[in-house]
């Protein structure tokens, strides 16, 4: 099996912290491959920037080489991910955290791409219960919930990325379940994929 350090990963630049950020100085001392791409805002309203930002980002994607194995976006940078799957420009997988814009990557993603969703349960900017209501709409999606907020530094303090980005990959060569028929006796509490990160643990 391939480590992680085998993976590239492209990561989307509003949100991710950029080229000094901790996750991008993180994979670096993994020693995995990761790319930037610095897109304008995507600030709500603005449609003129998020297009500008979704033809650099396609232009990439469709460049042919040095091609991603996992494509992260987070905080806003989700945003960037909805619109991928709504235009069916890429069909690999996709690591969302502390996503906004979880709705829309959920109900596009009409074609089982595997998406893996990191978010904490304190985050405030897009509150977790929209989270796992989001997640409920998708068959191929996956939470995993951490007790953290919108930073979700977590992630990088207690070496959980590099393993993270290795599960996303891997959600494509899992069968795909069929569409789980909704109970309403079922808990309003956390998706099926739930797991909770509690430090100390």
């Amino acid at each position: 099996a391939m480590s992680a350090s085998d993976l590239k990963v492209l990561m989307i630049g509003p949100g991710s912290g950029g080229s000094g950020g901790s996750k991008h100085k993180y994979l670096q001392q993994k020693g995995i491959a990761c790319e930037i791409i610095n897109l304008p805002e995507p600030t709500a309203g603005d449609l003129e920037s998020k297009e500008k930002g979704m033809e650099m980002l396609t232009q990439r994607l469709q460049s042919g080489n040095d091609l991603p194995d996992v494509i992260i976006g987070s905080s806003r940078g989700g945003k960037y991910i909805g619109e991928l799957l709504s235009r069916k420009i890429w069909k690999k997988p996709m690591l969302l955290i502390s996503a906004m814009g979880t709705r829309l990557c959920c109900e596009s993603n009409t074609e089982n791409i595997p998406l893996l969703f990191c978010h904490g349960t304190q985050d405030g900017t897009n509150p977790i219960h929209r989270v796992r209501m989001d997640i409920e709409q998708c068959n191929t999606a996956k939470l995993i919930e951490f007790d953290a907020d919108h930073s979700l530094r977590i992630l990088v303090e207690d070496d959980l990325l590099a393993g993270i980005i290795r599960q996303c990959y891997d959600m494509q060569f899992e069968e795909v379940k069929a569409p789980v028929a909704k109970k309403p006796s079922r808990p309003a509490m956390g998706a099926l994929f739930a797991q909770i990160h509690k430090k100390g643990d």
